[in-house]
């Protein structure tokens, strides 16, 4: 080790800067890499690596995230004091070891609940208050949340972009950076650890509620839980829509800001919203039928939960015609 030191350039030697280039540290990373009983000689340069190596793992991880559709909902966007839980309880429900309901992500950092979350907190509320047993709560919670499925969901990314690059000349080198990425990724376990804990079978449930599926979460007399796509079993005792739980975030307008930030309703659903704001009667064609919409929070969860192959709507002023506005899905 000593002989490899000697014959080695010392990159470190006389250099105090406070602050290096990339290039400058991963060159002096090297060089350490050759003294490792050595380290804590250089504890300002170790310091800064690993703070490159961390900002490189983090731009990594939201390339990554970018690269899974919807990542939106899985962006960590709301405070606790946003949602709709009481904060001392949101707390005591992370911190107690024998109800633990909340997720705990390694990289969250003040701002730490993410659009996923934050239903389901909603749904821990109603849980809460149909005075639910904690043990089936903390059941729920584990299936919905701990099943590590992010592994099997970055590859099936991974296979797409290979099948595109098969046949789609024009974006070949788009899609080699992107293969390049989630491959990096799923070669990280440190990432892959974190993507476990954001990609979750409740994430995909949210996902295809956006896209006009109807789930239910329903629990039976024996406390046994299932997801029904069809309607309300027999034997059920509770049945908890997540779809309902979309609908009452978009009605609330607290919350503006932030369903228009998570990309739940595109830009032309968006305009025929701000246009029902500026008029009384709004005539809705409805896959074919007409109908009266008389409030706007009737046609957000229309539009939120998709429930349309399209739309064509007028709106009525003296009975004129004064404006229209078509929607295709």
């Amino acid at each position: 080790m000593e002989n490899q030191a000697e014959n080695t350039e010392n990159p470190l030697e006389n250099d105090n800067r406070a602050k290096l280039d990339e290039a400058e540290l991963l060159k002096m990373k090297a060089y350490i890499d050759t003294l490792k009983d050595k380290i804590e000689e250089h504890p300002q340069i170790i310091k800064q690596i690993e703070k490159l190596e961390s900002e490189k793992e983090e731009q990594l991880f939201n390339d990554t995230l970018k690269l899974i559709p919807r990542y939106d909902l899985l962006e960590l966007r709301f405070k606790v004091k946003d949602t709709n839980i009481d904060p001392k309880l949101y707390y005591f429900y992370k911190n107690n070891k024998n109800h633990v309901f909340i997720p705990k992500l390694s990289s969250r950092k003040w701002k730490n609940i993410n659009f996923v979350d934050f239903i389901w907190l909603d749904i821990l509320e109603s849980l809460r208050k149909f005075s639910c047993p904690h043990e089936t709560i903390k059941k729920l919670f584990d299936n919905l949340y701990n099943n590590e499925i992010a592994d099997f969901y970055l590859k099936s990314i991974k296979d797409e972009l290979v099948e595109q690059l098969k046949t789609n000349d024009n974006k070949n080198d788009e899609n080699k950076k992107k293969l390049d990425t989630i491959q990096k990724t799923l070669e990280n376990k440190k990432l892959m650890r974190t993507f476990d804990e954001f990609i979750n079978h409740f994430f995909l449930f949210i996902k295809e509620c956006l896209e006009g599926k109807d789930i239910n979460i329903v629990i039976n007399e024996k406390q046994e839980i299932s997801y029904d796509y069809r309607g309300e079993p027999k034997d059920a005792l509770l049945i908890l829509p997540i779809s309902k739980y979309i609908v009452s975030f978009v009605q609330d307008e607290t919350k503006e800001w932030f369903w228009k930030s998570l990309g739940l309703f595109t830009d032309k659903e968006l305009d025929l919203l701000d246009l029902f704001k500026e008029h009384e009667n709004a005539y809705i064609t409805l896959n074919k039928t007409e109908h009266q919409i008389k409030t706007i929070n009737e046609l957000k969860e229309i539009l939120v939960l998709k429930k349309y192959d399209s739309i064509k709507i007028a709106f009525k002023n003296n009975d004129q015609c004064c404006k229209m506005l078509s929607l295709m899905q």
